[in-house]
């Protein structure tokens, strides 16, 4: 399944075409170096308290730090903010 470029080198916006995108997401990601996870078994959410019924975002960085943190819909200023740290942390400036 091809993804054609992202304007972008990681852009998770990619991920909201379903399963296309989300092939999309993990092939960008294991370019720039990013680990994606899911929660299979519900330990994450258990481990990192997660909220229930609400889209959960972390960002970890390769130390194991967390990073970023946001529940519910994720907005334009926030996306920006993620945009920013995701390049920080890829380029090593941060």
């Amino acid at each position: 399944m091809g993804c054609g470029s992202l304007a972008r080198p990681f852009d998770f916006r990619a991920g909201h075409d379903g399963q296309k995108g989300w092939h999309c997401v993990r092939h960008h990601s294991k370019r720039v170096g990013i680990t994606l996870y899911g929660d299979w078994d519900g330990r994450m959410a258990r481990d990192y308290q997660m909220k229930e019924n609400e889209s959960n975002f972390l960002i970890i960085d390769r130390k194991g730090i967390i990073r970023y943190v946001s529940f519910g819909r994720i907005t334009d200023e926030q996306f920006q903010e993620i945009e920013k740290l995701l390049d920080i942390l890829v380029n090593g400036e941060g």
